[in-house]
């Protein structure tokens, strides 16, 4: 079992203090400075300098991203089971 470890992580201007496993340090890190990147860019684009509307329009570009990819991945497994249906026909032959 993986040992659990304290984080602390920043973003917008806010330390935030979260448990998370040993192995899914990095990942947390990687999230954390993807949104950093993300929050500079919407920054640059919009007049709005408030973090909350900055972090809520991150909130609204991951969300798409992962329903995007929840449904690409729902597809490819259907796929992958009509293909593997029409295997085990040929082998039951």
């Amino acid at each position: 079992m993986d040992e659990v470890i304290s984080l602390s992580v920043e973003l917008g201007g806010r330390t935030y203090k979260l448990k998370t496993t040993l192995t899914d340090e990095e990942i947390f890190r990687e999230a954390v400075k993807l949104i950093t990147e993300r929050m500079a860019v919407y920054a640059k684009s919009f007049t709005s300098q408030d973090k909350q509307d900055l972090l809520a329009m991150i909130a609204i570009e991951f969300s798409i991203l992962h329903l995007k990819s929840t449904a690409t991945n729902q597809k490819d497994i259907q796929i992958i089971k009509q293909k593997l249906s029409a295997l085990d026909e040929l082998l039951a032959d």
